[in-house]
Order: C-alpha cells, then sequence, then structure tokens
C-alpha cells in the first residue's frame, strides 16, 4: 500500500476531503496529513509578468510521516 495518496480529480476543490478528491466516503483512506489533490488541469498562470501552463495542486502531507528508505 501506498505511504501517500494523490489525486488528480479536476473538480475545482481545493483541499483533501474524501469528496472532493474522488474517493469513497467514511473509509478514512490515507487519513491524516497523506494526501494531495490536483484539483485544475492545465491552464495558464502568470507569475511576474510569464504566463506558463500549469495543473494546480493541494498537499496535506507530513514529510516526517512519509517513510525514508535508505
Amino acid at each position: 500500500m501506498p505511504d501517500v495518496l494523490w489525486a488528480a480529480q479536476w473538480n475545482g476543490g481545493a483541499s483533501v476531503t474524501d469528496a472532493d478528491m474522488g474517493l469513497p466516503g467514511r473509509k478514512a483512506l490515507r487519513a491524516g496529513p497523506r494526501r494531495a489533490h490536483q484539483f485544475r488541469g492545465d491552464h495558464d498562470a502568470s507569475y511576474g509578468g510569464v504566463t506558463i501552463n500549469i495543473d494546480r495542486s493541494w498537499v496535506d502531507v507530513d514529510p516526517a510521516a512519509v517513510p525514508r528508505s535508505g
């Protein structure tokens, strides 16, 4: 089983709730700070006068919760 769950559900919901990530409710899959949600796909965004095409993600991951391989 993966340590962190990353879902691409382009629904505009900037959160890591089960509903926004398209997961079945009340299962608590990877509950706590172990989730990332790509909530918006290909779109243009400008930073410092430069426009790039990016995706947007909401991340709730505690680096200490992810095991490190040695």
